[in-house]
């Protein structure tokens, strides 16, 4: 993995975005574990809103990557 870019989806209520997110193998190289620093924000009534900083992680299993 060379470079990332996390974020959920800015449809919901609050949304994190992680831009620079650490990501690691495990699981014999069948998961990926995301650590990101980033922000949390909001969309009200059209206008995007910083809310505060904070970290999230995520995991995700792969079948088959580069």
């Amino acid at each position: 993995i060379v470079k990332g870019l996390c974020y959920t989806d800015v449809y919901q209520e609050i949304w994190f975005m992680a831009s620079n997110p650490t990501v690691t193998h495990t699981n014999s190289s069948k998961t990926l574990y995301w650590v990101g620093e980033g922000s949390y924000c909001s969309y009200i009534n059209g206008t995007q809103y910083y809310l505060y900083s904070g970290t999230q992680y995520a995991s995700m299993n792969v079948e088959d990557y580069d």
